[in-house]
């Protein structure tokens, strides 16, 4: 497993020095950088970004995606508001998240991060199909591939944290495949 280092997460401005500043001035060499604002997705912002890190020292693990659209961060409204699952923000949030892609990409930044959404668990649920289609929009716009996704699951189950066993799903109602 690798090994991670202890950061914290801060905000994307358009002068972004203040904020990895922030990070280096609690003695820590990682952050994740985060922002709603897709409008801060501009080659002047990275390369402030990167000068910036570079400058303090920090690594910067991710881009922390946010995206338009309302979100309320509970179990009641949340699933009609976070991610790609509410339907009616589906599309603008996509093209926030490839917009995300392309601007980490363009500044090397490893990876992005965000929260999908409550996922139904019915396959059959009017948003699953949906919420399926956008995060292969979102995967072809990274690169990402069927064979990344395996090798992620093979990871999780070596290191015991994902046990595939038919037996128990079928068991409580669920598709085994």
């Amino acid at each position: 497993m690798a090994k991670l280092e202890i950061g914290v997460i801060v905000g994307l401005k358009p002068e972004p020095e203040g904020e990895i500043r922030k990070a280096a001035g609690m003695g820590l060499t990682s952050c994740q950088v985060v922002t709603w604002d897709p409008d801060l997705y501009v080659r002047p912002v990275g390369e402030a970004l990167l000068a910036a890190a570079e400058k303090h020292g920090v690594t910067i693990t991710t881009l922390w995606a946010g995206y338009p659209g309302p979100r309320v961060w509970n179990f009641t409204e949340g699933p009609a508001t976070i991610g790609l699952v509410p339907a009616e923000y589906r599309a603008m949030r996509v093209q926030a998240l490839c917009k995300a892609a392309s601007f980490a990409g363009e500044i090397a930044l490893p990876s992005i991060t965000t929260h999908v959404g409550f996922i139904p668990e019915d396959p059959n649920h009017p948003d699953f199909a949906g919420t399926v289609e956008a995060l292969k929009q979102v995967a072809g716009e990274i690169g990402l591939s069927h064979e990344a996704l395996y090798r992620t699951l093979a990871a999780l189950e070596r290191d015991g944290l994902v046990a595939r066993d038919g037996g128990k799903i079928a068991l409580h109602g669920r598709d085994t495949v």
